[in-house]
């Protein structure tokens, strides 16, 4: 990118770090913002600062839309647009092994009277098979125990167990499920069940266990199921997934559309999406056990293009055999975006030539 583009700049953005946590994460966040200079679908940084216990970045102010003004208004032709955009950056991104880690709408400017969007906020980025302690940002977790309690439906509780596949201890007993009389919040169904014995709170050996080490980093809703099950070989791929998650809620008009607010639900949802059976088959291919007596997670699971008729009719014209070619198009894109093995998920580059985003 040439001097004049900095010449030009009117406005700039600042953004503000507070250093509560290693100051080696923010240099990397800055050293990634530095080696993606020149790329037109990237937030450029002009300057960076430290004053006291504080980061200061400067980068160019971009004029966009707000995601929720326009998700539900978007023709196909604003959709391809859009995912153009999107995959132009995550190319460019992803050709320097660096994962962003957390693609989504509010990281993803975007305005519509341009046809132009800005991938932003590198602040978890990370290069892959960096092994400094800062850039792994390892979390360890418990070895096992159940997931908490999820139903979204209060007269069955059910629940979900995920588990190092070597396990033979798990926190939780028996796997039944509790009819409940009324309404429960999640802690007192959780306080319930503990107290008929159907969980245990404390299983004996809990605390000396060796915990998971990968990376959880990401926004709820948009993670890849590979990160839900604290995968160490963590790939791009993630971020394709999250790009997904985009096409689904524009396409279904559902923002969030998954609306887990912890690993539990996540683990439901994507039960409901893929079936119990997928799910067994996906952990096991990631060295983990994944079990549930939920009995609202059926096999096969669900087909896309019949929960988006489903969600939206109006979707799937009747009279428009060109356009109803286009959506089936964007649902064969949004399958190859959320395969959920990581390994067949489609990359950046192939994205940008599938058909729906060639035509």
């Amino acid at each position: 990118m040439d001097e004049e583009y900095f010449k030009n700049i009117e406005y700039v953005a600042i953004k503000k770090i507070v250093i509560n946590y290693s100051i080696g994460r923010i240099a990397e966040e800055i050293s990634i913002l530095r080696e993606l200079r020149g790329y037109s679908n990237i937030i450029q940084l002009l300057s960076a600062h430290r004053h006291e216990d504080e980061v200061i970045l400067i980068t160019p102010h971009f004029e966009h839309d707000r995601f929720r003004s326009f998700y539900q208004k978007m023709t196909i032709d604003d959709i391809k647009s859009y995912f153009r955009s999107l995959f132009e950056a995550l190319r460019d991104v992803h050709s320097h092994n660096i994962v962003h880690r957390d693609v989504k709408p509010g990281n993803f400017l975007y305005n519509m009277k341009e046809k132009k969007g800005i991938l932003v906020d590198f602040g978890l980025a990370e290069r892959l098979g960096a092994s400094n302690s800062y850039l792994n940002r390892i979390y360890d977790v418990p070895n096992v125990g159940a997931v908490q309690v999820i139903n979204r439906f209060p007269s069955v509780v059910g629940q979900i167990s995920i588990e190092p596949s070597q396990s033979n201890k798990p926190a939780v007993k028996r796997i039944r499920t509790l009819t409940a009389s009324k309404k429960l919040t999640k802690q007192q169904m959780m306080d319930e069940l503990a107290k008929r014995g159907f969980i245990d709170m404390d299983p004996k050996g809990y605390e000396n266990k060796p915990g998971w080490k990968a990376n959880r980093a990401g926004t709820r809703g948009f993670r890849a199921p590979e990160v839900l099950f604290r995968v160490d070989n963590q790939t791009c791929a993630i971020d394709i997934w999250s790009a997904g998650v985009i096409l689904i809620t524009i396409l279904s008009h559902h923002y969030p559309f998954f609306k887990s607010t912890d690993d539990a639900d996540a683990f439901y949802e994507l039960g409901i999406l893929f079936g119990k059976r997928l799910m067994h088959d996906l952990a096991t291919e990631h060295e983990r056990y994944y079990r549930t007596d939920i009995p609202l997670i059926y096999d096969p699971g669900l087909q896309f293009d019949k929960l988006l008729h489903t969600m939206r009719r109006d979707l799937f014209p009747k009279d428009d055999e060109q356009l109803l070619n286009e959506v089936y198009n964007a649902i064969d894109l949004l399958k190859r975006c959320l395969e959920p093995y990581p390994s067949r998920r489609i990359t950046a580059v192939e994205a940008l030539k599938h058909p729906f985003l060639l035509s």
